[in-house]
């Protein structure tokens, strides 16, 4: 019986959820806005690898393809690496948030690094634990995502 009845959801919580990772979201981008001077896609790979590589200067992130070098990347492990690069760590497992970016930013992390992160971590949690709690719900996607 218990299985077949789930687990009991707030079901205001997906909503309350929704719109801290969708301020994050906000957030994220409008450090990326303040940094470059205009707007930049923190989720386009192709303005990520021309901003990081190309203006910044940072080393190239690869991926492994066999043998030899792959194509460029902005990945999580890329950004990753980038960011220890620069010089800032962080906990995998503590969810980014502008306060942590900031001290980042203050501990001379790179501030489109911080966004990216930010940015990526805030959309994963919307896309793999939130929406799917309104798919449950019998909403496809609870209200205009």
């Amino acid at each position: 019986e218990q299985e077949e009845a789930g687990i009991r959801v707030d079901k205001s919580l997906p909503y309350l959820l929704l719109d801290k990772h969708t301020a994050k979201t906000e957030q994220a981008s409008n450090l990326a806005r303040a940094y470059a001077g205009f707007p930049i896609s923190l989720g386009s790979p192709l303005d990520m690898k021309a901003w990081l590589y190309r203006v910044e200067g940072m080393p190239v992130q690869r991926k492994r393809a066999g043998r030899g070098t792959g194509p460029e990347t902005t990945d999580k492990d890329a950004i990753a690496a980038l960011r220890r690069w620069v010089g800032t760590e962080w906990d995998p497992d503590e969810e980014p948030d502008l306060a942590t970016a900031w001290a980042a930013i203050e501990a001379g992390g790179n501030p489109m690094l911080e966004a990216r992160c930010l940015y990526m971590g805030a959309r994963q949690a919307v896309s793999h634990y939130i929406l799917p709690m309104f798919e449950i719900e019998g909403k496809t996607r609870g209200r205009d995502l």
